[in-house]
């Protein structure tokens, strides 16, 4: 009689798990694809909110995809979606510490949140994963000059100077941030 009991239970406990509508169920294999497709030509098109849709979709689908988490933050970020969009970059991350792009991401979102540490940890974590892309390097440069730190935007001209010795821009940021004494 007790066995039975406990049988009836559990049997209701999973059919009402089962009827709570909570779970996703994710498009067939050839609709994910399809969504991909069109997930992908919305972001190149820069329809922001279109892709941010799509997006949503796709890792609805494919939860483990990390390079659709990161256009997922992109596209939300550009809809000013902020703390969507570090959200989506932190599932990015999750599944691969090392994307560059989710890490420039969320240091542009940072600074839009007007949380400087954090924007300045995740542009150095995108100059760590990839030294030689002049984004982060600009970037960081320019937000110390914003804040004033001269001694700081000097020192990470200097920085991405040291990666690329010719390049101009990183000399006259330099030059900026030390004229600015």
């Amino acid at each position: 009689m007790r066995g039975r009991f406990w049988l009836i239970l559990l049997v209701g406990v999973m059919l009402l798990a089962g009827c709570g509508g909570e779970t996703p169920v994710p498009p067939p294999m050839g609709d994910v694809d399809r969504i991909a497709e069109e997930a992908d030509r919305a972001y190149a098109a820069r329809d922001w909110a279109r892709a941010a849709e799509l997006y949503e979709a796709l890792t609805r689908a494919r939860p483990h995809d990390a390079d659709a988490w990161v256009r997922l933050g992109w596209a939300l970020k550009a809809t000013r979606r902020y703390e969507e969009a570090l959200a989506a970059f932190a599932h990015a991350d999750r599944e691969d510490p090392h994307l560059f792009w989710s890490a420039l991401g969320q240091a542009q979102v940072y600074v839009q949140l007007e949380r400087w540490d954090l924007a300045f940890a995740e542009y150095q974590r995108a100059i760590d994963i990839d030294p030689r892309k002049k984004s982060p390097h600009y970037q960081r440069v320019l937000l110390y000059l914003r804040l004033h730190q001269d001694d700081a935007a000097a020192d990470a001209a200097l920085f991405g100077l040291y990666y690329f010795p010719e390049d101009e821009t990183l000399r006259a940021l330099w030059a900026r941030a030390r004229g600015r004494h």
